[in-house]
């Protein structure tokens, strides 16, 4: 909710996951500044025009240690619906029932389904494309031995591409989202090649264990793979002769930086002036977090 010029106030429409998970990442990885150097590679939400590409990568490469990675508008555009629309329910358990699953990895059963499939695009082989233009960045900037952070479900296919650019990456893949049961992950067309991709990595996290399990179950099910548990919490899986470490650990808030903020005299004033609102208004309010995944009852 914001409050417009006239005093009023409007809602915003809900931020895609990928702008929320964005700005995680950016809070999560700030203590690791003092320790080593931090480069972020991502996009920017923004459709630059290509005479100024240039100078907008060396002014976030210089300020901010940031690599951007610009998208064709409509490429940005497919891509985010396909992960917000196909991907993203289907790894928050929900169960894919409907034509547009099979048209989006290219899959159609009839000749109509195919011919729209054609016409649509090949949704998976863009999100793959997509995936290829983040990684280039990476392996132009990359040093013998760095360690390379992947996070969501946006980026699924990185950890096979950057592995076969950069062989010494240390790579580690962070799911902010579920992963759903095998029962729902084999419906995905490409589900061994998701998985396969995911193996690539040497550090794959999860937010809790019910998750990492899923994608245990997944790759002794469809890839055949034993595993076992190892010291330190973490689970074991070699993959074409390729160490995988599994780990559920939820990373959680920077409370120290966040309780810093919270006493900063902009915020402080923020806060007043909306308590002073809601007592003028005279009516009681009642504030509701939701996933937007889960539709409220």
């Amino acid at each position: 909710v914001s409050e417009t010029s006239g005093g009023e106030t409007h809602r915003n429409k809900v931020m895609r996951s990928m702008s929320r998970h964005g700005m995680y990442v950016v809070e999560s990885l700030r203590g690791l500044r003092d320790k080593c150097k931090v480069w972020y590679v991502g996009g920017l939400g923004l459709d630059i025009p290509a005479e100024h590409r240039e100078a907008v990568a060396e002014e976030l490469g210089s300020g901010f240690q940031c690599i951007p990675v610009f998208v064709e508008a409509s490429k940005a555009r497919d891509f985010e619906d396909f992960c917000h629309d196909t991907l993203k329910p289907i790894f928050h358990f929900v169960h894919p029932t409907s034509q547009e699953v099979c048209v989006s990895f290219n899959n159609a059963l009839d000749a109509n389904a195919r011919e729209q499939s054609r016409t649509e695009g090949a949704k998976w082989q863009l999100y793959c494309a997509v995936n290829l233009e983040y990684v280039q960045p990476i392996v132009q900037n990359f040093n013998d031995g760095d360690c390379v952070f992947a996070f969501d479900l946006e980026l699924l296919m990185c950890p096979t591409l950057l592995g076969s650019r950069a062989r010494t990456a240390n790579i580690c893949f962070f799911f902010n989202t579920p992963f759903p049961s095998a029962e729902i992950f084999r419906t995905i067309p490409v589900r061994k090649q998701i998985l396969r991709s995911l193996l690539n990595a040497d550090f794959i996290q999860f937010h809790c264990f019910t998750y990492a399990r899923h994608f245990l179950s997944c790759c002794t099910t469809l890839l055949g793979l034993e595993y076992r548990p190892t010291r330190g919490g973490l689970i074991h899986l070699v993959f074409n002769g390729h160490h995988c470490h599994v780990r559920a650990s939820h990373v959680g808030i920077d409370a120290v930086t966040l309780g810093r903020r919270l006493q900063e005299d902009s915020l402080v004033q923020e806060q007043k002036k909306w308590l002073a609102k809601l007592r003028e208004s005279n009516r009681q309010v009642l504030l509701v977090g939701y996933d937007d995944m889960e539709t409220l009852a």
